[in-house]
């Protein structure tokens, strides 16, 4: 399954949501354990390069089918532009306990000019 989410982030403020998977047909969740997720933020989607940064993914729930994914707005301060909406591409992998890929997500992220930082 390949899905395309567009993701909004403030260079200095943290993106932090909630995934929710589902099973498609019956609405219930999927039970996520033993799952394995890794998102990497790119400057351009589709090649094999260097990640700029990568996700965070906590509180995992495995029966419910939820998990919570962190995307740090700091560490995007080496990306030009700052003061400048800039467009990057993720891509977000989701392996489940026997390593096949179950989830694909992709899009871009939007990166927006900085907040003030505490």
């Amino acid at each position: 399954m390949s899905n395309f989410l567009p993701i909004e982030i403030q260079r200095n403020a943290d993106f932090l949501v909630g995934l929710n998977f589902k099973d498609r047909n019956t609405g219930e969740p999927l039970d996520i354990s033993g799952w394995d997720f890794t998102l990497q933020v790119k400057y351009v989607g589709g090649i094999a390069a260097t990640a700029i940064t990568s996700g965070a993914f906590s509180d995992q729930i495995g029966p419910s089918g939820t998990v919570n994914l962190l995307i740090r707005g700091s560490n995007f301060s080496s990306v030009p532009g700052s003061q400048e909406r800039v467009t990057l591409a993720y891509d977000l992998l989701a392996k489940d306990a026997d390593g096949y890929v179950v989830c694909q997500m992709r899009g871009p992220v939007h990166l927006l000019p900085g907040v003030s930082v505490a």
